[in-house]
């Protein structure tokens, strides 16, 4: 009887260590995929738009992954991925603002907030989207807008453009 029972909890470890072996590597396979969209974005071939189009899409698969929407919230999970994923909510925002969709980039951007509420570049940018248009729009929210520029001088007081 205890053989058995020892066979069995054996069993359950390799359990464990087959999921950690899988989840390491997602895991690693999604900062790859991070890495490319990065180096998408900082590579230009052919046209402006389609540069950050296809950047747009690297970054909103990440931020889509499973992997990053079941075990990452803004104050919990690995300390690697959430970085992950809010380097890609922010790289996405700017990107879909650079193609002129405030909307879509303003909710990604205030995503990324949720994991560094501190970065005053990422309050500026949100301000940025929220109350300037490069088609003559009016703004998206000057509550917004005002609330982003009012965080980043608290985080950064002497920011200039603020």
């Amino acid at each position: 009887l205890p053989a058995t029972m020892i066979r069995i909890a054996a069993l359950g470890q390799e359990e464990e260590e087959d999921k950690a072996i899988t989840k390491e590597k997602l895991e690693g396979e999604l900062l790859v995929s991070y890495k490319n969209a990065i180096t998408t974005a900082a590579n230009v071939d052919g046209t402006i738009e389609d540069h950050l189009t296809k950047a747009a899409v690297l970054f909103r698969n990440i931020v889509d992954d499973d992997l990053l929407q079941t075990s990452i919230t803004s104050d919990s999970g690995n300390e690697v991925l959430r970085k992950v994923k809010y380097l890609s909510c922010k790289n996405l925002g700017s990107t879909l603002a650079q193609l002129n969709k405030r909307r879509e980039a303003l909710e990604y951007l205030l995503m990324a907030a949720k994991f560094a509420f501190a970065d005053f570049s990422l309050w500026f940018e949100v301000g940025c989207v929220s109350f300037f248009s490069s088609t003559n729009e009016p703004p998206i929210s000057l509550q917004i807008a005002r609330r982003a520029f009012e965080k980043c001088l608290e985080i950064y007081p002497t920011h200039l453009k603020s």
